[in-house]
């Protein structure tokens, strides 16, 4: 499954490319996520099993995305996340707890906010589906080895944010994210869903 998500990926990439040659209206952004395990079964389940209970688990990964706007401020996007979940707890050593993979699929909107000759700036608005790669981490398993396979599933997420160019093709933002990440646990009818709330700051090119 992962691999025909890669493969899927590449070709919504180059038939992008080909069509943009003809309207220029085709982005890839990357960069880095910042943010924050919010709720859900996934972090219920990391403060029963950990002593003391952290005070709160942090998220920082790289992530990439490709849009194509097939009208000037309306488009169709894909993005893929790196989300790796850490324990915050003063006085502690972080532990890493849950590594997530995630696909996001949905529409993206932008209004033009300000054009000048120095540069242009963009509110962007976006919502879709997602599909989630759960895995608990090397670190935990140590801790309690006797864990069920987490089985992908599908959830959703929305964002707000802006972005401005500082060329013709380059331009930097940042979006307020929120993603509802849901897994299955096998043999077991538990939804391993998860709420997070992401500060992504990224680099994009406009072709």
């Amino acid at each position: 499954m992962r691999k025909a998500l890669c493969i899927g990926m590449i070709v919504f990439v180059c038939v992008g490319l080909v069509v943009s040659e003809q309207n220029g209206n085709f982005e890839i952004q990357a960069g880095i996520d910042f943010g924050s395990l919010l709720g859900g079964r996934q972090r219920e389940a990391f403060d029963a099993f950990l002593s003391p209970t952290p005070d709160s688990y942090s998220v920082t990964g790289p992530g990439a995305s490709i849009r194509y706007y097939f009208i000037d401020s309306l488009g169709v996007e894909v993005s893929c996340m790196y989300l790796p979940v850490s324990t915050k707890l003063k006085g502690y050593e972080p532990l890493r707890v849950l590594e997530a993979q995630v696909v996001n699929l949905g529409l993206s909107a932008r209004l033009k906010v300000s054009d000048t000759d120095i540069s242009k700036m963009f509110f962007d608005i976006g919502a879709g589906l997602n599909y989630s790669f759960l895995e608990y981490s090397d670190e935990f398993k140590h801790m309690v080895p006797e864990l069920y396979e987490i089985k992908p599933s599908i959830g959703y997420y929305g964002y707000v944010g802006s972005h401005f160019y500082f060329g013709k093709t380059m331009y930097m933002g940042v979006n307020l994210v929120y993603e509802y990440c849901k897994g299955n646990i096998e043999e077991s009818a538990i939804r391993f869903d998860g709420k997070y709330l992401l500060f992504p700051v990224y680099l994009g090119w406009h072709f």
